[in-house]
């Protein structure tokens, strides 16, 4: 811990990191719903006779800001 407090303590580091910290939280959402796109896809590839069940497509476009509450 000690490693990433000097890190962030060298030149505009801590600026930096505010930076990544706002859009890890803007994009979070996003990038949740790539990673299980993708795991969808490995799954029926890799098991063909799968059932495909429907998506519900209310919930998927229905994104909201990511928070500590709700991450």
């Amino acid at each position: 811990m000690n490693d990433l407090l000097n890190l962030l303590k060298k030149n505009n580091n801590v600026e930096l990191f505010f930076d990544l910290q706002t859009t890890l939280t803007h994009e979070w959402p996003e990038l949740i719903i790539k990673l299980w796109a993708e795991i969808e896809k490995t799954l029926y590839k890799e098991i063909p006779d799968l059932e495909k069940t429907k998506i519900n497509t209310e919930d998927m476009h229905a994104l909201h800001p990511a928070t500590r509450d709700n991450i």
